[in-house]
């Protein structure tokens, strides 16, 4: 299995998003072909590689399909790209009832060099799977992205979403005494301080509401966060952003 193959892009992004006003997929006696995410693909494609397909009316019928030369994926007779359960799904293992539910992964699984996503944590046995078979591949020269401003959460449909927190009110500022450093998790004491699980939010912004489940009472200690990295105001629009510098 070749590195570009095992990114997550259509098995994350695609299971979860709907497919127009239908439920579950068809049968046309056809396969369904698609264009594949080459935003961060070597251009020819190279060879075929392996990418999820879905069935059934709860989408939980999955299988491999397979990306082309000229980069369009080609699924099983049977099977689509894209899958939305029909109603009385909702016991499937992707639904969320709180931000924790949700992780951060980067969808280039074998050498981190690509953009971050936000999955199910039930989905991470399946990605670290993905990883350890590509373990031995040799990786292109890249620099990984230090940080995110996705934040995942739980959003009102019980689905684990990516928020961009530089485009909320949680990072509004007018200058750099106005940030502040913070874990993407619930609770600051005890929380991820890895680069992609930091983030920069206003010092009056209520992050904790966007992470957090009503009434969540946290233990109290000072959290330790990397001293390479700042939190400071960006002041290009009228409103500023806080954003994050430096390295953890």
């Amino acid at each position: 299995m070749s590195r570009a193959g095992l990114f997550l892009v259509a098995a994350v992004t695609l299971a979860l998003a709907g497919c127009g006003e239908s439920h579950g997929t068809t049968d046309t006696g056809t396969s369904d072909t698609g264009r594949a995410d080459t935003a961060d693909r070597d251009t020819s494609c190279g060879t075929p590689d392996l990418t999820e397909c879905f069935r059934g009316d709860c989408c939980d019928d999955r299988t491999s399909g397979s990306i082309l030369d000229d980069c369009s994926v080609e699924c099983p007779r049977g099977y689509s790209l894209t899958c939305d359960p029909a109603p009385g799904c909702g016991s499937g293992p992707r639904l969320c009832g709180a931000a924790s539910d949700c992780t951060i992964i980067n969808q280039d699984v074998c050498c981190g060099c690509g953009p971050y996503a936000v999955i199910h944590q039930d989905e991470v046995a399946d990605y670290d799977r993905m990883r350890a078979e590509c373990a031995d591949l040799p990786c292109p020269p890249c620099a990984p992205p230090t940080f995110t401003p996705l934040v995942p959460t739980c959003d009102d449909t019980d689905r684990c979403v990516a928020v961009n927190v530089e485009e909320t009110p949680y990072s509004e500022c007018n200058s750099d005494d106005d940030c502040r450093v913070r874990t993407k998790d619930c609770c600051e004491c005890g929380g991820r301080v890895e680069g992609e699980w930091l983030v920069a939010v206003s010092l009056r912004s209520g992050f904790e509401e966007l992470v957090c489940p009503e009434g969540t009472a946290c233990p109290e200690c000072e959290p330790v966060y990397p001293g390479g990295v700042r939190a400071r105001c960006d002041l290009r629009e009228d409103v500023g952003t806080c954003v994050l510098t430096g390295s953890p």
